[in-house]
């Protein structure tokens, strides 16, 4: 069997309907046009190209730990790093757990910490987490006080 991206790909229309191959799934989905129906156009999302790959440990005892909300919701991570990057900086992510669990994201740089500080380091805000990965983090948050972050 063929291995498909996760991506979804669309073939030119025949006789009024797309071909929409949806990673296992194949399916055919009716095309409005021919009918006179007007169909919005949908602008592509557009994700930033990550500006740098970090490596984030995260044990009971590291320097590096996960960042909550007010709400005790694990928001993002505190990468301890030499490394500067400036604010808003996209990062891909890979963090590894206890267990030898990891997992990868993206991030943008929302604070740092100079050198200077003692503890060094750059704020990362999660640009999106899965359920089951942020049920992880979560649980990670509850066995080790996470670092609180207001804006």
């Amino acid at each position: 069997m063929t291995q498909l991206s996760p991506l979804s790909i669309l073939t030119p229309p025949a006789a009024g309907s797309w071909n929409v191959l949806l990673e296992d799934h194949d399916a055919t989905v009716i095309d409005a046009r021919p009918l006179g129906l007007r169909v919005p156009e949908i602008e592509p999302v557009r994700v930033p190209a990550p500006e740098a790959f970090l490596e984030v440990a995260l044990a009971p005892y590291s320097d590096s730990n996960v960042v909550v909300d007010l709400d005790g919701r694990v928001d993002g991570v505190f990468a301890a790093t030499y490394r500067e990057l400036p604010l808003g900086a996209h990062v891909e992510v890979r963090l590894c757990l206890p267990g030898g669990v990891e997992l990868m994201t993206r991030a943008t740089v929302r604070w740092a910490r100079a050198a200077s500080t003692g503890r060094p380091g750059l704020g990362l805000a999660f640009a999106r987490l899965d359920a089951e990965d942020a049920d992880l983090l979560q649980t990670f948050a509850a066995y080790r006080e996470p670092e609180l972050f207001v804006a």
